[in-house]
């Protein structure tokens, strides 16, 4: 009897915790306007810190005791524990707080089918949960599952119901960086308000110069990569005793220096970079992350130097990498993803048919593991649809053209018009489609390639290393001239060619051709229109 009574005596308490919860709060913030104030990430923690209420203290441990011991309705007290947790998060901001929140979230959702009616909104309270933790601790994964969270609750809201476009608007919110923008501000504002020594200092150095790495990746800004380094110099001044902070300001300067290496060229920055990252290895031999950073500035090298023992050894790193990660690792797709492009890359080096094999299928076991809404997908299909395009030119499979046009127009539709790689996806996309028409002779291919070609040479800068794109431009559109003789097309080849000839040195094996392919077109230009006098003294020239 008196456990009866017990029972019911919890149920009632229960209950009343829950409406308590959930009175007068809107659905996607439901603990919004408690007593608890969220306190300033700029300002001193201990300072700023409170205590939270005593109801939500009482809230917490008694939903925790009432999900071990019963199982009905626990997906309910599950995102109850969430909104509480992320509560005391917003006042006490202790990170186990947030990570136990988003732990409640997703047991949650993995309780909740597909075809339940509450299925996106707890998916949005996970990437609401997951978007806090991003802002207050600048780590890139979360916003990136914040992103597929949301994706997911509108892929499964119909279109119809009216809280769907409240769904899309946040998810166009993220995809603009706004998140990312004021996550970066609010780590220099908290770097800002530490004392010098304090020894929260390189840990948020750190965080900060690993955000502004990620942004420099996906917008090309390069003061955010000197930013970057600055912040990242500063901690490793700090970090002599702390050995998770020295591993990790390691591992960063080395990515940072690495890629500046290959937006400046400077040797120097390589060197560096691969000093750091051995040192890492050295002492965290079985790290999946740090194995394969360096097998990326090994590979940097390669392609700097063509020795093949560095390949060689990249590709060892990468493989260890990949046999250290666990199968549900979230960095896995990325490590399967820089092999594959190795094995490609040796591929083309010495012709192994089996490192071409092996490449594509990495890759696409990379691609298949990346959500269609993360930032990385367009790279891994642009790289894949590349591995395709090779497998064709080597073997002459009509299917593999055909595999590579449809995973690059993938790429090129899902890149943004501001990502550093929107030239080369392009780029890849016009090469395909020519590989098309010299294959089937249909003139949409042809026409396809050239609008591609054309508008990498718009995102592409003036530099030698972009030599390539330019050629293939000129190139491709002589052919349509040679086939139609539109003027507009005699007009992009004279631009191509003399950027062509700006950048091109004079010992490089194209320039005859490019010099021949320029006289040409100045000789047609100059008999189509009597009153451009130049052409013809400048055709003579060429």
């Amino acid at each position: 009897m008196e456990a009866k009574l017990f029972e019911e005596k919890r149920i009632v308490e229960e209950k009343r915790l829950i409406e308590e919860t959930r009175t007068n709060r809107p659905e996607a913030r439901r603990l919004e306007g408690t007593e608890l104030k969220p306190i300033e990430h700029d300002r001193n923690l201990e300072s700023s810190s409170s205590p939270p209420p005593i109801k939500l203290e009482s809230i917490i441990p008694f939903m925790q005791r009432s999900i071990e011991f019963t199982p009905e309705d626990r997906d309910n007290r599950l995102i109850i524990l969430g909104d509480a947790l992320q509560a005391r998060f917003r006042c006490l901001d202790q990170a186990m707080d947030i990570d136990s929140a988003i732990s409640s979230y997703q047991k949650a959702i993995d309780l909740t089918p597909d075809h339940h009616s509450a299925k996106p909104s707890r998916l949005v309270f996970l990437g609401d949960a997951l978007r806090s933790r991003f802002r207050r601790f600048g780590d890139i994964t979360d916003l990136d599952k914040a992103t597929s969270s949301y994706q997911l609750a509108v892929d499964l809201t119909p279109d119809d119901h009216p809280i769907k476009l409240s769904y899309l608007n946040v998810l166009a919110e993220i995809q603009n960086l706004e998140d990312f923008h004021n996550a970066i501000s609010n780590l220099q504002k908290s770097i800002n308000s530490l004392p010098i020594h304090d020894p929260d200092r390189a840990g948020r150095l750190i965080n900060l110069g690993m955000a502004l790495q990620v942004r420099f990746e996906r917008l090309g800004d390069p003061k955010d990569l000197e930013k970057a380094i600055s912040n990242l110099q500063q901690a490793d001044d700090l970090t002599t005793i702390h050995l998770p902070n020295m591993l990790y300001c390691h591992y960063s300067l080395g990515n940072v220096h690495r890629l500046r290496f290959r937006h400046s060229g400077k040797l120097k920055d390589l060197e560096t970079a691969i000093s750091r990252l051995r040192q890492l290895v050295e002492m965290s031999p079985d790290e999946p992350r740090f194995l394969n950073g360096f097998g990326r500035a090994l590979l940097a090298l390669f392609e700097h130097q063509n020795k093949l023992e560095d390949l060689e050894s990249a590709i060892s790193h990468f493989e260890k990498a990949v046999k250290l990660s666990p199968k549900d690792h979230p960095r896995r797709p990325h490590y399967l993803h820089d092999l594959g492009n190795a094995l490609r890359i040796r591929f083309e080096r010495l012709g192994k048919s089996e490192d071409l094999d092996t490449s594509i299928s990495h890759m696409h076991k990379s691609s298949d593991l990346t959500p269609i809404d993360h930032p990385d997908k367009p790279i891994r299909l642009n790289d894949l649809g590349v591995a395709y395009l090779v497998r064709f030119e080597s073997q002459d499979s009509h299917a593999d053209l055909e595999k590579a046009i449809s995973i690059l127009l993938e790429a090129n539709t899902l890149v943004l018009d501001v990502h550093p790689s929107k030239s080369s996806v392009l780029h890849n996309c016009g090469k395909a489609l020519r590989a098309s028409y010299e294959h089937l002779c249909k003139i949409e291919d042809l026409n396809m390639a050239i609008w591609s070609l054309r508008k990498a040479a718009e995102h592409t800068n003036d530099q030698p290393g972009n030599l390539d794109r330019l050629l293939d431009l000129a190139v491709t559109t002589w052919e349509r001239f040679e086939r139609f003789g539109s003027s507009s097309d005699l007009e992009i080849l004279v631009s191509s060619l003399n950027k062509v000839m700006t950048l091109m040195d004079s010992k490089h094996p194209d320039w005859p051709n490019c010099l021949t392919m320029l006289g040409k077109a100045y000789k047609a230009r100059h008999e189509r229109l009597s009153t451009t006098s130049m052409d013809q003294p400048m055709a003579i020239t060429f």
